[in-house]
């Protein structure tokens, strides 16, 4: 069965059967529905809003709900499957927090699912489809600490303030850049909130660059809590960067983006289908996102970035669904549009996309080196136009 059907069928409590793995990705998926926009509506408190889950299924409150233009329609379905289920239609949904700045490059939002056993679950939300919020994720790969990782580390410091909220037992969680949030702050908060913390999970959250991992690696040895990350047999967000926590394969259907999506793991017997090793397609980009992340620096990562966004701003490209329909010859050909980008960062920024358009053809550096021709537009062009998807995520 999918996410979907495990919830419709899903009839016991938490007091007659405690939180699971699936239970986790449950709160984590629904922490995309977007209920501040639905509590700023009707002017009730973020933080105590007194409403459970089975309130906010009302038809008329979905364009608020749902508008980040990546799995809408199922996210629908979704929450209204929650809505009804005895599992979780009556737990209540506190502590909602989201911050959207395109100046500080920060997509960050947070909610506290309150079950009937007395423990609770802090559910980060990942990237939504604005721009802003993969701008802030490819930061990840140069900053030590991202905007929404010190929001994150924050808001599990605050919502453990308080006698009787220190001593309820928390989990932690979130689905993709929503993943990374929870680990992050899971490692970073301050000894009340490490103490509340039952477990963490990262639903193919990518994890940390070099540098804020060999940081954060003393804060894993100390962590009393297990730490663990799911990834669909397929990943390509998952497996970004460097993990320290322990890694279950899922097996999940779909390729490439459609992995990533967690309405298409296999659960059975209230529990996620295991495997024991990533498919060869994913081993294959975990590879090769290496082999660029290590061939250019820190630097050129963000003038990259900058330079990428500020090109598709400018050219009226605001969404993840525009950004990978596109071919590698379509961004050649939108670098010579950016205004006002002076030589020597247009230079870098041609050199950082043929580097990464190369490793994408043929897979490590030495290959790449020897295949210059891989470099210009064309060749860009035909060998990975009618996959666009795969490089550009």
């Amino acid at each position: 069965m999918n996410l979907i059907e495990y919830v419709i069928q899903s009839t016991e409590t938490f007091r007659e059967r405690s939180l699971g793995p699936v239970d986790s990705l449950v709160f984590a998926q629904l922490s995309y529905v977007k209920f501040e926009a639905v509590l700023r509506k009707q002017g009730r408190s973020l933080k105590r809003p007194r409403m459970r889950i089975r309130d906010f299924a009302r038809n008329e409150d979905f364009p608020l709900l749902f508008s980040d233009g990546i799995t809408d329609e199922k996210n629908q379905r979704f929450l209204l499957a929650a809505a009804v289920s005895r599992r979780f239609r009556d737990i209540p949904v506190r502590e909602v927090e989201s911050r959207f700045s395109e100046d500080d490059v920060t997509q960050f939002a947070a909610m506290v699912f309150v079950l009937d056993d007395g423990t609770e679950y802090a559910a980060f939300r990942g990237t939504d489809g604005d721009l802003v919020g993969w701008k802030e994720d490819a930061y990840m790969t140069f900053m030590d600490e991202v905007p929404s990782q010190t929001l994150a580390v924050e808001y599990l410091n605050r919502i453990s303030k308080g006698w009787l909220r220190g001593r309820k037992p928390l989990y932690v969680g979130g689905h993709s850049k929503g993943g990374n949030l929870a680990m992050y702050g899971g490692l970073c908060a301050d000894e009340r909130a490490k103490k509340r913390i039952k477990s963490v999970d990262s639903f193919d959250g990518p994890g940390f660059n070099d540098e804020t991992a060999a940081r954060l690696a003393p804060n894993r040895e100390k962590a009393t809590y297990p730490m663990t990350k799911y990834l669909p047999q397929s990943s390509i967000v998952g497996i970004l960067l460097e993990s320290d926590e322990d890694i279950k394969i899922i097996d999940g259907g779909g390729l490439l983006a459609e992995a990533h999506e967690a309405y298409r793991w296999y659960i059975e017997d209230n529990d996620f289908r295991y495997l024991k090793e990533l498919t060869a397609r994913g081993e294959y980009f975990s590879r090769t996102f290496r082999d660029w992340y290590q061939s250019v620096t820190p630097e050129q990562r963000m003038i990259f970035v900058d330079t990428l966004y500020k090109l598709l701003r400018e050219n009226d490209v605001n969404s993840y669904r525009e950004v990978v329909s596109m071919s590698p010859r379509k961004l050649f050909a939108l670098a010579g549009t950016v205004k006002g980008l002076d030589e020597e960062t247009r230079k870098i920024f041609l050199q950082v996309l043929r580097r990464l358009a190369k490793f994408a053809v043929f897979g490590s550096p030495k290959s790449a080196d020897k295949e210059e021709a891989a470099a210009t537009p064309e060749a860009s062009d035909a060998a990975g136009a009618s996959e666009a998807p795969e490089w550009t995520l």
